[in-house]
């Protein structure tokens, strides 16, 4: 059985709200872990919302502005757009997380 295009992209915005949520959560709390996973739960679907919502926005100024940044026209190519949108966003909250872990303290910084 083969997955349509938009059930792939589905998944990978909820991996990518998953990676937002853990990396959110990690500054936030000092990387701790949850409370519950009710918590977790609700974490995971407020930033999913919120992941959607950018994915959306921006897809939508990239398809209707196209011609005036590239020159020329897309050819129903749409999906693509939203694809490189949820990598952006995945690979943003992993460089986001190794940075904020891997990175000295604030109090550090003037060292």
């Amino acid at each position: 059985m083969r997955l349509s295009p938009e059930i792939k992209l589905g998944c990978l915005s909820v991996v990518a709200a998953l990676a937002v949520a853990y990396v959110e959560h990690g500054i936030a709390h000092h990387w701790a872990s949850w409370d519950s996973a009710a918590h977790f739960l609700v974490s995971w679907f407020i930033d999913w919302v919120a992941v959607s919502v950018f994915v959306a926005a921006a897809a939508f100024a990239a398809i209707r502005f196209n011609r005036f940044f590239l020159g020329y026209e897309w050819k129903n190519e749409n999906l693509e757009v939203y694809y490189y949108i949820l990598i952006d966003v995945l690979v943003a909250a992993i460089l986001i997380a190794f940075l904020a872990r891997y990175l000295p303290p604030d109090d550090c910084l003037t060292c």
